[in-house]
């Protein structure tokens, strides 16, 4: 078992969490890593966006031209708040987008998305996950089943040649090893280190540089 301070893998703590707390960036907002997900994700592509909560991401994104976005949260609470902040987001912005917005909000869980009527029977462009995996291992053993049950869900729900974009605080993620034994695809990674903000701190000379990473895993055919 992967220790950590805080439940951040039980579904009891963020239902607490959110029935709290209204808006919460992990690792900063959109525009920190956009100059990466720019590199693999075209503005039309249908894009999968796991473990949302109350980040502002998608909005941050359709502001910036994207255009389809499926929100996916295991908890009902900040599913509903998402909705509705999001339609009200839509409708003060309605004369500055020139095509169709598809935002969507579904309660569905990560690790078995697959079996949802609303997801299963969808191909995406693009998974896009910004800590969840994190999340996901603190409550993982150390050969990691739980990540590999998360990338098997991803790995189903890609199209061939997509892309699952993976944000989060460690620069130990080997999603290599997370490709099936017996699969027809695979996962071809490569991984951005991002420099995270400084905090102010009185009376500190020197801070060291602490970086997130932006992990992007594509859907490659086995050779």
């Amino acid at each position: 078992m992967v220790l950590c301070p805080v439940d951040y893998h039980k579904q009891e703590y963020w239902e607490e969490r959110f029935a709290n707390e209204d808006q919460f960036e992990w690792l900063g907002d959109f525009s920190r890593f956009a100059p990466f997900i720019e590199r693999h994700v075209n503005k039309s592509d249908r894009i999968l966006h796991l473990g949302c909560g109350n980040s502002n991401l998608a909005l941050d994104m359709v502001s910036c031209g994207y255009v389809d976005i499926t929100n996916v949260d295991y908890s009902a609470t900040v599913v509903d708040r998402m909705r509705r902040r999001s339609q009200e987001f839509l409708r003060k912005h309605v004369d500055t987008f020139s095509t169709k917005i598809c935002l969507q909000w579904l309660t569905a869980d990560c690790l078995a998305m697959t079996s949802h009527p609303d997801l299963g029977q969808v191909k995406y462009d693009v998974v896009l996950d910004k800590t969840l995996a994190d999340a996901i291992c603190c409550g993982d053993s150390e050969d990691h089943p739980l990540l590999q049950q998360l990338a098997q869900q991803v790995m189903q729900m890609l199209k061939p040649g997509g892309f699952w974009i993976s944000i989060s605080y460690s620069q130990h993620r080997s999603f290599e090893d997370l490709t099936p034994a017996q699969g027809q695809y695979r996962w071809q990674v490569q991984y951005y280190p991002v420099e995270a903000p400084k905090e102010h701190i009185d009376d500190v000379i020197y801070t060291p540089t602490v970086y997130h990473y932006c992990y992007v895993c594509q859907k490659v055919p086995v050779e």
